[in-house]
């Protein structure tokens, strides 16, 4: 999975190692500490966290591959591997947050419990996140890492897209299905962000609400989260603007 958008991810400076460990995170973490949307719920039960830490990973892997075989648990609010990817073991570690406590749940039983993901061949292993994260009370179904996007075949192209996207903001694509259409004039296009979170999240603002989108008809609405339950409950429902 390829890393788009403005910037480079650096090392943080001290200055930023101190507030990391101050607010209870490692003080590698390479998000904004200052951020309290980024802080650990330390009075979380360890049954309503949605956070986890993965390591053992090939040191190479990307976002694709982990989530690439995690199937039938939750749809996934956010992964993020860290840009110290070789550690002293020579393998990668990843924090994967999920939207809901029960999909977080099913992620223990069906993978957690008995350490059964593997990545390329090689075991990983899970363990809670201690930087706690709370279920995503305000994002219910569909919505999703996933949008799929209907309009002008001109704009709603991944040329096009990833140019306009690019200087807005930092994203991983996971994949781009290209959806039939009766009309050869019109594209629609399902793209699978590597997370929700200001991901997902910020395409679904500029592609509802910028131009040359909003007065181009582009229509919008979230696809099922591949990593999600495959029964689950409103997954199928679609939210259009």
């Amino acid at each position: 999975m390829a890393t788009f958008g403005p910037g480079v991810q650096r090392a943080p400076t001290l200055e930023e190692q101190k507030m990391a460990v101050a607010t209870n995170m490692s003080k590698n973490y390479r998000g904004d500490p200052g951020n309290k949307r980024n802080y650990s719920d330390n009075e979380l039960a360890d049954d309503q966290n949605t956070s986890f830490h993965i390591d053992h990973l090939p040191a190479n892997v990307t976002e694709k591959e982990i989530l690439g075989v995690i199937f039938d648990c939750g749809r996934i609010y956010s992964i993020h591997i860290s840009i110290e990817r070789v550690h002293d073991l020579g393998d990668a570690a990843c924090k994967l947050v999920f939207m809901t406590v029960r999909g977080a749940r099913r992620f223990r039983f069906f993978y957690q419990l008995h350490q059964l993901l593997y990545v390329r061949g090689q075991r990983a292993r899970i363990v809670d996140n201690r930087n706690r994260v709370p279920e995503q009370v305000g994002l219910p179904p569909p919505i999703s890492r996933c949008l799929e996007a209907t309009g002008p075949a001109e704009i709603i192209n991944m040329a096009y897209l990833t140019a306009y996207f690019d200087p807005l903001f930092r994203y991983q694509i996971d994949s781009v299905i290209m959806r039939s259409h009766p009309t050869s004039a019109i594209a629609c296009l399902e793209i699978r962000f590597g997370s929700y979170r200001a991901q997902a999240a910020m395409a679904h603002i500029i592609l509802t609400r910028h131009e040359p989108f909003r007065s181009a008809g582009v229509t919008v609405r979230y696809a099922r989260d591949p990593c999600d339950e495959i029964n689950a409950p409103g997954a199928q429902r679609a939210i259009g603007h």
